[in-house]
């Protein structure tokens, strides 16, 4: 599967905002998308999120205890989010690996906002020792890339 460069440069900007807290600069990176590059960035972070969570398992899709497992990782390291395990772990569950719209699950801001953060939050807690994020994120995308298209 390809990925767009004009959907990837601001999705590796706001990764980077997450995991350095700076708020502000990702609210704005984030304002500058229109709503179809939005669209895309948020599945793009989406796949990657998918992608390390599957990484971390061994290259097996997780199991739910896997899920909360993450999840809690996620929420102890990136605590300036205020994001809990159980917000984590339902957008793991439900939106992620389960293909659900979260609309009936957050609020629009957190919908927009959380695939981002959980994603940088992946990035930075399962990179492997001495690695940089970006790095890391490098290597998932190659492997998103090496993918075969989905029909559909």
């Amino acid at each position: 599967m390809s990925i767009d460069p004009a959907i990837e440069g601001p999705t590796r900007k706001l990764f980077g905002h997450a995991l350095r807290a700076e708020f502000e600069d990702f609210q704005k990176t984030l304002m500058a998308l229109d709503g179809e590059k939005l669209t895309s960035a948020m599945q793009l972070a989406a796949n990657i999120a998918a992608v390390a969570v599957i990484d971390a398992c061994g290259g097996e899709s997780p199991s739910d205890s896997d899920l909360r497992e993450v999840a809690a990782t996620i929420s102890e390291a990136e605590d300036r989010y205020s994001l809990t395990v159980d917000e984590l772990h339902t957008y793991l569950a439900k939106g992620v690996f389960g293909g659900e719209a979260l609309d009936q699950y957050f609020a629009p801001d957190d919908v927009v906002r959380l695939p981002f953060v959980l994603a940088a939050g992946v990035l930075g807690a399962y990179r492997d020792e001495g690695e940089d994020w970006w790095e890391y994120l490098d290597q998932i995308e190659a492997a998103i890339e090496a993918a075969p298209e989905a029909s559909g």
